[in-house]
């Protein structure tokens, strides 16, 4: 593989569990390469993807450092393993976010889209002993990941907040809607006349995962294979890859901030009181802030 393919593979899923080191981690790390020119330690590929280094990587690309790289050749699971205990032996982590990576890792799997590994249940029991953590906690990060607004799964990423306390929130709120009923992503509560779409948000999804997954099963598919010689690997990926941002504009996320969620004759939501994410950042912050 060549350095310029290298650049241009996209970070797998396990390295996304651990958030990236930024600020003065990463300033400290360019020091290094720019000042050695060269890695400590390789860039690790697996399933055409970047499994461990994407930092270095992009730091290698600022310095103009040639990067080193090396193919991992075990399974999933073995993967995961090694992305695990690499992050966790270099990072000083609090309970909370070792508890929301082993959240992050256990809600992989109940997406359905890595079937070939143990069942989520099984992976959180491991990674949850590996971090000496609580399942409580881990619990917690799941609801914090799950139900919590933008803001509050980032407080919970970046380790601004617990995730306990902040699941307590996110209970206490949804006992505090009348029937229960639910809130978006800014933590707006959901008219009646837009629940009818809001409650259609698990059909929508299910089609993305499908798409998504499609497009993890062909990322594996190797381009020099004779099997696949007749096939445009790179066009099926760039293909479904818009199907999947075309498909993501259905999933809801937002009450629509122009029709208050009435779903009446609105032209940004199309009547359905309910917008993506998406859509959410193309409206002006002055419609966005606007009270219900």
């Amino acid at each position: 593989m060549n350095t310029a393919k290298l650049f241009s593979l996209k970070p797998h899923p396990f390295s996304m569990i651990f958030p990236s080191a930024h600020g003065q981690d990463r300033q400290h790390l360019l020091e290094s390469v720019k000042k050695l020119k060269r890695l400590r330690f390789p860039v690790i590929v697996f399933e055409n993807m970047i499994l461990d280094g994407n930092q270095r990587l992009s730091v290698c690309r600022e310095a103009r450092i040639e990067p080193k790289f090396t193919v991992f050749e075990g399974t999933s699971a073995q993967a995961l393993d090694m992305v695990w205990d690499l992050n966790m032996a270099r990072r000083q982590l609090n309970a909370s976010e070792k508890a929301t990576a082993v959240a992050k890792a256990t809600l992989m799997f109940e997406q359905g889209d890595r079937t070939d590994l143990v069942a989520s249940d099984q992976v959180t029991t491991k990674l949850a002993a590996k971090a000496g953590v609580g399942m409580t906690t881990v619990k917690a990060a799941k609801t914090v990941l799950r139900h919590g607004t933008n803001n509050e799964i980032k407080a919970l990423e970046t380790g601004e907040a617990k995730a306990k306390p902040l699941a307590k929130i996110i209970r206490d709120r949804g006992k505090e809607m009348a029937g229960g009923i639910p809130v978006d992503d800014a933590g707006t509560a959901i008219p009646k006349s837009a629940l009818e779409y809001w409650n259609r948000k698990p059909e929508a999804n299910n089609v993305l995962n499908q798409i998504r997954a499609a497009k993890g099963q062909v990322k594996k598919l190797l381009a020099d294979d004779p099997m696949w010689a007749e096939v445009n690997l790179n066009g099926v990926l760039a293909d479904l890859g818009s199907a999947a941002n075309r498909f993501a504009a259905a999933v809801p996320a937002y009450v629509c901030p122009y029709c208050k969620g009435k779903a009446e004759n609105c032209k940004s939501c199309k009547s359905r009181g309910v917008v993506s994410a998406f859509l959410w950042k193309m409206i002006p912050e002055e419609i966005k802030n606007k009270p219900f």
